[in-house]
Parts: structure tokens; sequence; C-alpha cells
């Protein structure tokens, strides 16, 4: 079809994750098209413009390192956007996120999600393995770190995602990333694992938990901890793209990126490409030379994502974190669009 339709480029309105589109975006890839897709960041109000999935926010990475290199004088708040200055205020405090709760919904939407829940087929029909998983969970269970005991606090993800498939590669698969980070640990160190409030049973693989009550460093603390809590009490944050990470960094934390999340090259983040790096950078927050993101930083980085990022909302799920219209989203989202369809292709750039 697209050879023979003799597409040059397709746009596609979120990260492709879903089947059929993730198989056409790779597909399109390996023909050579041009591919361009939206993606809303976890920053209030705030998408982009991506062409690939495994450089999904190097332009942010871009526009920060211009900036650190011609324009070194501290952020004021006054240079951000309106929206970016609610996202320094919120994140500088303790907020709860809106995905973590339906109290804003009208009532019909409130509703629709729980008739949604009691009608999903899958959970009925795998009453087996979502009782037996759930069993797997329980056993798992461990009594967060001691008060004087150093950890690192890992949100679990929501699975299936589009934040952990594609977004985090090979980490995917999240007892891998934290195989990894038990590896990179200085000795005596301890992991929180906390398991996403929302995730269902029966989207776990009952040997995902036993694995994770076999390793003697992690502790998967129960649900109704405080993430807040462990987040102040930890060393560091690690996450594959969560918005944990995010929060960590403006409470003076490091924050470790398993996958592609859009603060990987920001101040005060560690990307994990190398396991040998990482146990580096654990090591250097253990002796404490590492240097963790000041709100100045992250003023600066702000400033980087208004400069490569745009206004706006493109996945209506984020609407409900929005102060701005649904019309002006869609003429916002019209405009891009727009622009995305007349822009050269990058053979005749």
């Amino acid at each position: 079809m697209l050879r023979e339709g003799g597409y040059r480029r397709l746009i596609f309105s979120e990260i492709p994750h879903h089947p059929f589109p993730y198989v056409l975006h790779s597909v399109a890839t390996a023909l050579g098209l041009d591919v361009l897709f939206l993606a809303q960041t976890q920053v209030k109000e705030t998408f982009v413009i991506a062409e690939s999935i495994t450089e999904l926010y190097q332009p942010i990475e871009d526009a920060y390192g211009e900036l650190l290199r011609s324009d070194p004088a501290p952020v004021p708040l006054e240079r951000l956007e309106p929206h970016l200055v609610a996202e320094f205020e919120r994140r500088t405090a303790e907020h709860t996120p809106f995905y973590m709760g339906a109290s804003d919904l009208p009532w019909r939407k409130r509703l629709y999600q729980r008739s949604k829940k009691f009608f999903r087929g899958d959970d009925r029909l795998r009453l087996h393995r979502t009782a037996l998983n759930g069993l797997a969970y329980r056993r798992a269970r461990r009594p967060r770190p001691g008060p004087d005991e150093r950890y690192v606090y890992f949100p679990l993800h929501l699975q299936p995602e589009a934040t952990t498939s594609p977004m985090g590669g090979v980490y995917v698969d999240q007892n891998l990333a934290l195989e990894t980070l038990v590896r990179a640990l200085p000795p005596g160190w301890k992991v929180a694992v906390k398991e996403n409030p929302v995730q269902r049973f029966a989207k776990r693989d009952r040997g995902f938990y036993e694995q994770l009550g076999s390793m003697e460093a992690i502790h998967l603390v129960s649900e109704k901890e405080s993430t807040f809590d462990l987040i102040e009490r930890c060393q560091a944050v690690a996450t594959i793209t969560g918005t944990a990470g995010w929060e960590a960094l403006f409470r003076g934390k490091p924050a470790i990126t398993f996958g592609r999340a859009f603060y990987r090259g920001g101040p005060g983040a560690i990307s994990v490409d190398d396991p040998v790096d990482l146990a580096r950078e654990l090591a250097s927050i253990d002796d404490g030379t590492f240097q963790p993101a000041t709100h100045a930083e992250l003023r600066r980085f702000l400033l980087a994502l208004q400069a490569s990022g745009h206004h706006g909302v493109v996945d209506p799920v984020y609407l409900r974190d929005s102060e701005l219209s649904f019309e002006d989203c869609v003429a916002r989202f019209s405009g891009v669009l727009q622009r995305m369809m007349l822009r050269p292709p990058r053979n005749d750039a």
C-alpha cells in the first residue's frame, strides 16, 4: 500500500504503540519514508513533534544544551509561559496527578468508567489468572526499608502502555530494569518497589511478582505507601519513563531513567545506557559527590522545553489537566498539523 500509493510521509497523532500503528510506523521507517508523530509530555499543556521513537525527545536535549552554552544566566519564572510557570509551581509542591482520581470528571464519565470496569471481559474470563497473580503479589510483599537503610524508589509502570512499549526499549521488561539496578547498587542499598495503583493483576504474569520476591534487595511495598513520602526518604528515584522521576528532580533527588523519558537529558537525571556507568553514578550518590538538579537548572530545562515544544493538548486524556478550552486545543492542533503536512520531506530539504 505504501509503495503503490506513492506515499512520502506518515503522520501519527500519538506515539505509535498500538499494534497496527506500530507495524505501519516500522514498515514506513524501513522504506525510508518520512514519519512524524505528536507526543504529549507529562508537563502541563506541552507536546512535541518527533521523527523517531529512538530520538523522541532529542530536540529538548539539544535546546537545553544550547541554552547552557549561550544563556548561562539564571532563568527567572518570568521568562516562562504561564502554563510552564504552573508546571514549576505544582512540581515544587505536593499534588496528586489528575489520572490517579476521577473526582473532577462529570458524573456520566465516572459512571461510564465504572461500567467499563464491571463489564470488562478479560478480567471476567481470567479470574483464575487474576487470583494466582494476586496471591503471588501478596507473597512477594515486604515492609519498606527501615529509617537507617538507603534505597532507590522504583514505582512500577502500568502495563501495557506506551510509557514502556515502545518508550522503554528493552526495558519494557521492568524486571530486567530492576535486575540491572540491583546489580549496580552500592553495598547495603535496597530498592523500594511500589505497584501501580491502577494495574490489574490480569495484565501481569505470576512470575513477575515471584521474581521480585526472589531478589533480596527488593522490597515490594504496600500500594498504600505515600509516593511523596517514599521520594522524600529515598536516595534516588528509578523509572522507565515515569512522572515520578520528573517529580524527584524538583525535590533534589536524582532520577534514573531506563527509557526515553522527556527529562532524560535534563539536570539531575541519569540515563541508563551502560550498567557500569549506572554503578558509577550510584556510587557518587552514595559518597555525596553527585550534583542533584536545582530549581534554577530546572527552570532552564523548562525554558528549553518551551523553545522546542508546543503549547497545547493533543491527547484527549490530558484535557483534564488543561486550562485551555477544547476549541483552543483543536485550533492549536490543526495549526501544527498543517505545518507538519507542508514541511518539506527530508530528501528534498
